[in-house]
């Protein structure tokens, strides 16, 4: 099992055989900056730097400071997916077209599909690279679930989103006076695992949230 963990403008996988034993692997990046190369040799940047998986192992990053979408290869190859670097914008189009402003959360779905959330809402690429614009606003983070099905925070709300962009609030729960959304992710059961700046939350697909850890109202 590994974990992708950014760190200072590197992306690192973590693993290890016991819980006192990890050993720590450049996937790509060296530094700050901005740079499409090869592990070592490629530069990200470090805010708020959002990271997804696909099935073969291709790692998404959402470049928040450099306003692009990056695809890092099994090899370590960093390629530009969307966006341009120190360019904001909220431009649909084509790849060297396309313009992201302040990308955050990304995930990708079982089509290859990625979706991100940025200053301009719900932004998705379509594995040819052509981006659009979802009609989504105050989006603080995004997922693919386990059950195949996008899901979206919205302000303080999570919501299923249809790719057509029309969204279906997700069970009861409300996030509100616990700050943002910043990550969640849902399961095979519709389970969903919520964190917010105060605390983790656990909500069945028809059920009430429950905090697993941290205080419902309060940070510290």
């Amino acid at each position: 099992v590994a974990v992708l963990v950014a760190l200072a403008g590197m992306l690192t996988a973590v693993g290890g055989a016991a819980a006192d034993r990890y050993s720590f692997t450049v996937l790509a990046g060296r530094g700050y900056g901005y740079y499409d190369a090869v592990g070592s040799a490629a530069c990200f940047g470090w805010s708020q730097c959002g990271l997804a998986t696909d099935t073969s192992g291709t790692v998404y990053v959402s470049d928040s400071d450099n306003h692009t979408v990056r695809r890092i290869a099994a090899d370590g190859t960093v390629r530009t997916l969307a966006g341009s670097p120190a360019v904001s914008g909220d431009a649909d189009g084509p790849p060297g077209f396309a313009r992201l402003d302040t990308p955050r959360s990304v995930a990708v779905d079982a089509q290859g599909r990625v979706l991100v959330c940025d200053a301009n809402g719900l932004r998705v690429i379509a594995p040819s690279g052509e981006t659009t614009t979802l009609p989504l606003d105050n989006v603080t983070a995004v997922t693919v679930g386990l059950d195949g099905k996008w899901y979206a925070a919205v302000d303080d709300t999570i919501h299923q989103v249809s790719s057509a962009g029309e969204t279906t609030p997700y069970a009861a729960f409300t996030a509100s006076g616990t700050g943002p959304i910043t990550s969640f992710a849902v399961d095979s059961l519709g389970t969903a695992f919520v964190i917010t700046a105060t605390a983790v939350w656990r909500i069945p697909a028809q059920g009430q949230a429950a905090v697993l850890s941290g205080n419902s109202s309060q940070a510290g």
